[in-house]
């Protein structure tokens, strides 16, 4: 699952559909709300090891402690929209 504030949840089929979900809500972000997304914290996932991309779009990329419950919770998708 993927926690997104202004979108709720995505519950995927695969983990292998993260890495397209986070491209399409990146664009979906900068095209409609003309607006840049500055972090996204998960866990430790390798779903989420998107070095390149988050670099190219100027993305702080933040992960959590490991087998730490109390961060990794529900969310395992924070991003934040400035």
């Amino acid at each position: 699952m993927i926690s997104l504030a202004l979108h709720g949840p995505f519950f995927l089929h695969n983990k292998s559909e993260v890495r397209n979900h986070i491209v399409s809500f990146v664009a979906y972000i900068e095209n409609h709300f003309k607006a840049t997304i500055q972090t996204i914290r998960t866990d430790n996932g390798a779903k989420f090891a998107m070095k390149f991309f988050f670099f190219a779009k100027g993305i702080v990329h933040q992960t959590t402690c490991v087998e730490t419950p109390e961060q990794n919770g529900m969310l395992n998708a924070n991003i934040n929209i400035f």
